[in-house]
Parts: structure tokens; C-alpha cells; sequence
């Protein structure tokens, strides 16, 4: 009878990981598949994928850090012209300039939070990294878009040029 259930708990426990490792492996390509990576880093072993992902967050952080500096320190200078000229509308970019800095610190506090979901969540294995690389790099997409559009309204009243 031992041996019996034995067999039958192996049986069952190979079942059910070659299934879960079914699941994990469609989740990577669906992931991948979302974030349209031009880098490939849907092929390799997953050191690699792990390695190319970082060098994607590099490149976000990057951008990121440019496009927030070159936000900021334009509203400065429209601050200061303005502050003269017009001091009503120096104080709109004041405000401006508030909220924005208040909505970076925000984002840096959500995305050490998913940080911290995704760290608790794939508590071991080798993709970990992954899913965290991935959370990470859909947070920095989301917040350059949002900076993208404040630049854009931006741009349009002729306030700020940044690249």
C-alpha cells in the first residue's frame, strides 16, 4: 500500500510540475510579447534574458532621469521669465512644477512597491529576476509615457523644448 501511494504521489507531483512549468513558460512569452522588447530578450537561457532586461532598465532609467530633468529645469526657466512678465502665469508653473516633482516621488514609491510584490510573490527561483526586471520596466514605460504627455501640453504652449 505504501509503495502504491508512493507511486501515485509521484505520478501526480511530476503531473502537476510539468503543467506549472507549462504555465510559467506561456506567462515569459506573454510578458515578453507585452513589453515589445527590440533587444530580444525573449530568446537565451535565462541568465540572459535576466542580463538583457537589466540593460533595458538601464536604458528606461535613463531616458527617464533626461526627459524629468529637462521638465523640471525648463519650468524653472519659464518661472523665471515669467516671473517678472507675468506673475499670474509664473505661478501656474510654479504649480505645475509642484505637482510634477510630487508625482515623480509618487511613482518611485509605487514602483518600489510592485518591487516589493514581486520580490514577495516569486519568492525563489530563477525567475524571479525576470518577473521583477519585467514589473520594473512596465513601471518606468508608464511613468516616461505620463512625461510624455505633460511635455507634449507642454510644448504646445510653447513653454518648454526638450529632445
Amino acid at each position: 500500500m505504501r509503495q502504491i501511494l508512493t507511486m501515485l504521489f509521484v505520478l501526480i507531483s511530476s503531473v502537476v510540475y510539468s503543467q506549472n512549468n507549462e504555465i510559467i513558460t506561456n506567462q515569459k512569452a506573454q510578458l515578453l510579447d507585452r513589453y515589445n522588447f527590440d533587444d530580444d530578450c525573449g530568446n537565451g537561457a535565462q541568465q540572459d534574458i535576466n542580463i538583457c532586461l537589466g540593460k533595458a532598465i538601464e536604458k528606461l532609467e535613463k531616458l527617464l532621469f533626461d526627459k524629468y530633468r529637462c521638465l523640471i529645469s525648463s519650468l524653472d526657466m519659464a518661472i523665471q521669465k515669467n516671473s517678472l512678465e507675468d506673475k499670474q502665469q509664473a505661478s501656474e508653473y510654479k504649480k505645475i512644477k509642484k505637482a510634477i516633482i510630487t508625482s515623480q516621488k509618487t511613482f518611485e514609491k509605487l514602483k518600489k512597491q510592485n518591487t516589493i510584490f514581486y520580490l514577495s510573490y516569486y519568492r525563489e527561483g530563477t525567475e524571479r529576476p525576470m518577473f521583477f526586471g519585467l514589473s520594473k520596466i512596465q513601471d518606468l514605460k508608464d511613468r516616461l509615457n505620463r512625461l510624455d504627455d505633460y511635455l507634449e501640453t507642454l510644448e504646445q504652449d510653447n513653454v518648454i523644448k526638450c529632445k
